[in-house]
């Protein structure tokens, strides 16, 4: 007598589970949970692809880290375009304090530096998320 899951044979049954890769589904759920673009290319411009449109700027950073082009091209791999000196993106200094971007220090000199004495990262590497929660966290402005 067969008992449940198990074939004629004697071994046991698994059952057959399809999993489907929606690599779009996966980038609109991405780019609406993180806020960077899925679609997006461009070098100076986080997304969730890995490399950026402007070939010769990818090869260079990614020669210095693999991820972005390996996994996503995200924050730091827009910083390390300036960092490493593989291009640039403008004056990415004069960015709104309340807004994460790949450069060191923002706009507000006064905010900064309030930020930087907690934090030197913030106006020595970038500029990132954690520096836009101190604006508000350490006292140093309002968001």
């Amino acid at each position: 007598m067969m008992g449940l899951g198990s074939a004629a044979c004697g071994s046991p049954v698994a059952p057959v589970i399809e999993v489907r890769a929606d690599a779009e589904l996966d980038a609109l759920i991405f780019e609406r949970a993180s806020g960077i673009a899925a679609e997006s290319g461009a070098c100076c411009d986080p997304h969730v692809s890995g490399g950026c449109e402007e070939e010769e700027v990818a090869a260079c950073v990614c020669a210095q880290d693999p991820f972005c082009c390996q996994g996503e091209w995200d924050e730091r791999c827009v910083a390390e375009i300036e960092l490493l000196g593989c291009g640039g993106c403008g004056d990415l200094g004069e960015v709104d304090c309340c807004l994460a971007h790949g450069s060191a220090s923002c706009v507000d000199e006064a905010i900064a530096a309030c930020v930087c004495a907690y934090d030197a990262y913030c106006c020595e590497d970038m500029w990132d998320d954690g520096c836009v929660s101190a604006v508000e966290s350490r006292g140093c402005g309002r968001c």
